[in-house]
Order: C-alpha cells, then structure tokens, then sequence
C-alpha cells in the first residue's frame, strides 16, 4: 500500500460497500415502514430490486471476494517482482484482504442459511476482519514521520469506532440508527483512505519540511474534520433521495393505503379523511339504491296479488 494506488482501491471499496450499504438498508427499511412490516438490518442484500423477485444471489459478497482475491494477489506478486522475496509490509496487506475475504464466505453461508453456521456469525466475522485491519495498521507506523504516523493512528481510531459499532448491531439488529452508523464508519475510512495516499504518495504530497512541521499535524486533523461532516452530508443527500424515490408520489401510488406512512401528517390526515368521505357517501348511495329498488318492487308485487 505504499503507493496511491495502494491506498485509493481499498478506499474505493469501503466507499463502495458504505453506499451500498446505505442506499438498500434504507430502501428496505422505507418499505417496511410503509408496510407496517418490522425491518430488520443485514449485511448482505439481495441484487434484485424489481417486485416480487425472490433471487438469493447475494451480489455485494461475491463481488467482495472478488475484490479481496485481486487484492491479495496484487501483494504478493508486486511483492516478488520488486525483491524477488516477501516484503513484510505487503504480507500484512496480503493478511487483510484474506480477512475481508473469510468474512464474504461467512456472509454467503449465513445468507444461504447454512445449519453449521448460524445466524449473527456474519457480524462477528465483520468484527474479526475489522480487528485485524486495526492491528495491522496500528503497527505498521514503526520509523515514519510523526504526520505520517498521525494519518494512518486516525484511520486506527475510525476503525475502532466501527468495530464497536457492529458489535452493537449485532445486539439491536432492528434498529436503522446502528446501521447508519456503521455506513457512516465505512464511508469515512474510504474518503480517508484516499486522502491518505494524496497527501502522501502524489505530485500534492507534503515535502519533507511538512512532514517534519507539528502544525502539519493541526491542519491534517482538521481535514479529518472536514471528511467527518462531509461523510455525513452526503448520507443526508442520499437519506432524502432514497426517501424521495420510496415515496408515493415518485411510484405513482396514491390509492394504496399501505403507503400512507412515508407521506406528511397533514397530507396523511387528508388522505384518511377523503377515505371516510367516500365511504359515507357510498353507504349512502347503496341505502339510496335499496330504497329505490324496495319502492319499485312494491307496486308490482300488489298487482300480482290474488
């Protein structure tokens, strides 16, 4: 990883799986709502959207082994092209991806709904990959500059955050708030990811000087800021357009009152009272219609008297 490469493609991937993450927990959870039905977080969603699919390919943990496989054999080959030996630092990158990699197969085996795997083992391995990666980063700094240190020890801390995180969801695993969290732990590892290999690795790099000047410590710790409320507009953005697109209006579906919820108070109250009025006013018209139908039956029942 020593290279911008090296830090933007696992960037990319934690970026990634954050919003996808994101964009599907809420769009199924907007659905549940709308269906009085209770939701329930996951790590895995399905990659069908469409209505009535009932697919069980699990997309986002085969598309993570994927990844996971090209990354470990990057190391190792980039190891020995470079040395014609084992680089130790590579060996540890190469220790992560198999991590994340045991976590996708014990993800698919829960999804699938495997006896010996039970249900909740998918978090724990989430927690395992999570800790090794902190591990390693955590001592992989030994000889570097201090704002270099200091760069990657805020990685260190987001990473520990999100391992709490999934801990707590692995616990409250109803509750959409957690999952937001975790989301939100995960896209700010890959933005931070990426700002790492920048600030290190690019024609934009700090020179020498800056790395040794401790203010340089003070402004990367306010871009860490800046990422951290960044992180969280965007969630807001995209909270609002999966609210957007779940919503009545964007489906076209305002006779259904199963939708009712995802709309305003006042719109929901308007909706409940014009049901009401329909209603009365049907009632009326079928005892209208009885009526009328009693009083023509009438006379031709007399006529047919003996």
């Amino acid at each position: 990883m020593g290279t911008w490469l090296g830090h933007a493609a696992p960037g990319t991937f934690f970026i990634c799986f954050s919003l996808w993450w994101l964009i599907t927990s809420l769009r199924s959870y907007y659905h549940s709502l709308s269906k009085a039905e209770p939701y329930t977080n996951s790590l895995v969603r399905q990659c069908c959207w469409k209505k009535g699919c009932h697919s069980r390919f699990s997309l986002d943990s085969w598309f993570l082994i994927l990844v996971v496989t090209i990354g470990a054999v990057m190391e190792i080959v980039t190891s020995i092209l470079a040395t014609h030996t084992l680089i130790m630092g590579n060996l540890q990158h190469f220790t992560m991806y198999i991590s994340f990699g045991l976590f996708a197969v014990t993800s698919i085996l829960v999804h699938h709904k495997v006896k010996f795997v039970p249900k909740g083992t998918e978090y724990m391995a989430l927690m395992m990959a999570l800790g090794v990666e902190l591990v390693l980063f955590r001592f992989h700094l030994h000889g570097r500059h201090e704002v270099d240190t200091h760069l990657h020890m805020l990685l260190v801390y987001t990473i520990a955050a999100s391992i709490v995180v999934v801990g707590i969801e692995m616990l409250y695993p109803h509750s959409i708030t957690v999952l937001l969290a975790r989301s939100y732990g995960a896209l700010l590892q890959g933005t931070w990811f990426h700002q790492i290999g920048v600030s290190l690795y690019t024609p934009y790099a700090l020179t020498e000087e800056q790395l040794k000047n401790p203010e340089s410590i003070m402004l990367m710790t306010l871009i860490f800021a800046w990422h951290m409320i960044g992180c969280l507009m965007v969630m807001l953005i995209l909270n609002g357009l999966v609210y957007w697109c779940c919503s009545p209006r964007c489906q076209g579906d305002y006779g259904n009152d199963d939708s009712i919820q995802l709309l305003p108070a006042s719109e929901q109250k308007s909706r409940v009272d014009d049901s009401q009025t329909s209603a009365i006013m049907n009632g009326y018209t079928s005892v209208g219609s009885a009526d009328e139908d009693e009083l023509y039956a009438a006379p031709s029942h007399k006529n047919g008297a003996p």
